[in-house]
């Protein structure tokens, strides 16, 4: 044991089998070293445990509820882009991408909630319809795409729609079509 008043160069180890925010630490490269006293930092030792790809999304998928539950889009969001980087693709499950991509779109953050919802789309059918009402109303009023919104709108199906969702699709189509003869230019988006 030191004594008052004395450095000493004892290793402190990081946990060897991380989970929660600390695999979000190893993922970022903060931590997963061995940091002495004096501030110096040393690679951890080749004997720990290498976790599968599938144990890293796990953690990953762990962590990322958290942050959707603590309502921190941006932190998820640079979860997600890490988590693909080490383990070169990541698929959220259906719940969490719709509570992600709405996260996304309280924060503001359109251009990747946009991406979130068109995701979606190509993955999923349950809630098709609310999702792309909600994709084509970010087109139009925080994006000013209205060709990219009136192809997604197009899709939804003519009949079916309960009457909140019919009053909704035609105000966005009127807004989009005027935003058209207005003359707005938008690049190009995905042909739906």
């Amino acid at each position: 044991m030191p004594t008052s008043g004395t450095k000493t160069s004892e290793p402190i180890m990081v946990e060897k089998n991380p989970k929660g925010p600390e695999w979000w630490n190893r993922v970022s490269g903060l931590a997963g070293k061995m940091l002495h006293k004096t501030g110096e930092s040393e690679a951890v030792p080749d004997d720990e445990p290498v976790l599968t790809v599938e144990e890293q999304r796990q953690q990953a998928l762990d962590v990322f509820r958290t942050l959707l539950a603590s309502h921190k889009g941006s932190a998820a969001l640079a979860l997600f882009h890490k988590t693909v980087q080490a383990c070169e693709s990541w698929e959220l499950p259906e719940k969490e991408l719709l509570q992600f991509a709405e996260l996304l779109l309280a924060e503001k953050l359109w251009n990747a909630a946009v991406t979130f919802l068109e995701d979606y789309l190509k993955r999923y059918t349950k809630r098709v319809i609310p999702v792309r009402l909600r994709l084509a109303q970010t087109l139009i009023e925080q994006q000013q795409r209205p060709s990219y919104a009136a192809r997604v709108l197009n899709e939804l199906p003519r009949e079916g729609l309960g009457e909140k969702e019919e009053k909704l699709r035609t105000a966005l189509e009127q807004k989009a079509q005027k935003m058209i003869d207005e003359g707005v230019l938008e690049l190009e988006g995905r042909p739906w």
